[in-house]
C-alpha cells in the first residue's frame, strides 16, 4: 500500500509511481507528496496510521476535495504500485536465475545476484546502447549502467541494495520503449522471509516491521 511504498522516504518511496504514472497522474503524485509532508513528520508515523495522514483536510467543515485525492483512486495507487514482475516495452528485461518460475503477479525471487538479459528489437545491425538503473540503489554499485545490446546482452548486478520492496530495474534506449521488471534479493531482503505457493495467483510479498521510534510503546 500506500504507507509500506513511503516506508524507506516520502520521496524515494514513490520513485517508482511517479516514473510509471501518467502525465495527469505526476501532478497528482506531487501535490499529493506536498500534503504528506505537511501532516506527518516521519514515515514511521504514517505506518502506523496511515488513515489519519491521508486524509485532505481536518476537523468538522467539509472542504472540496483536491485533485490528487479523486484522481488517485484505489485502483490508480494499485497500479502504480504494483508489484507484479510485468515486462513492458520493446526492451524486454528477463531474470536468468529466478528462484520460482516467472508467473504474473508473483514478484521474481533470487537468493543473491540478479541475472538479467536485455533483450533490444532494432531494424540496424548496430548494437543499441542501453541505459540500465535500479531502484533503490540508483547511484550505487555501478548503477546507472551503461550496455552495449546488439539484439541481446547480459548483465549481472552482484551488490543488489537493501530493499523492503522489490527492486525495480528499468532499461531505457532513444527510439525505444523502456522496458522494467521487479526482484527479490533474498541476500538484502530487509523483511528476512519470503512464502511462495505454487498455484496461487498472486503473493504478497511481506513487509518489513516499521522503526519503532523513540518512547513509542
Amino acid at each position: 500500500g500506500v504507507a509500506a511504498a513511503l516506508s524507506d522516504g516520502f520521496k524515494s518511496g514513490l520513485a517508482q509511481a511517479i516514473d510509471a504514472a501518467t502525465s495527469e497522474q505526476r501532478p497528482w503524485l506531487q501535490s499529493f507528496l506536498q500534503h504528506i509532508r505537511s501532516t506527518c513528520d516521519v514515515p514511521t508515523a504514517l505506518e502506523r496510521s496511515p488513515e489519519a495522514f491521508y486524509a485532505p483536510a481536518v476537523g468538522l467543515d467539509l472542504a472540496d476535495p483536491p485533485a490528487w485525492w479523486t484522481g488517485l483512486t484505489a485502483e490508480a495507487w494499485a497500479e502504480l504500485l504494483s508489484d507484479e514482475p510485468e515486462i513492458s516495452g520493446d526492451i524486454q528485461l528477463e531474470c536468468l536465475n529466478p528462484l520460482l518460475p516467472a508467473s504474473r503477479g508473483v514478484p521474481l525471487l533470487v537468493d543473491g545476484d540478479v541475472e538479467l538479459s536485455l533483450r533490444v528489437g532494432s531494424e540496424s545491425n548496430n548494437p543499441v546502447q542501453v541505459a540500465l538503473e535500479r531502484s533503490p540503489g540508483k547511484s550505487s554499485g555501478g548503477f546507472p549502467a551503461l550496455v552495449n545490446a546488439l539484439g541481446e546482452a547480459e548483465f549481472t548486478d552482484r551488490t543488489p541494495p537493501q530493499h523492503r520492496a522489490p527492486i525495480q530495474y528499468k532499461a531505457t534506449a532513444e527510439g525505444h520503449k523502456p522496458g522494467s521488471l521487479k526482484v527479490i534479493s533474498l541476500a538484502t531482503w530487509l523483511p528476512g522471509i519470503f512464502i511462495a505457493c505454487r498455484p496461487a495467483r498472486k503473493i504478497v510479498a511481506p513487509k518489513a516491521p516499521a522503526r519503532r521510534t523513540r518512547g513509542a510503546n
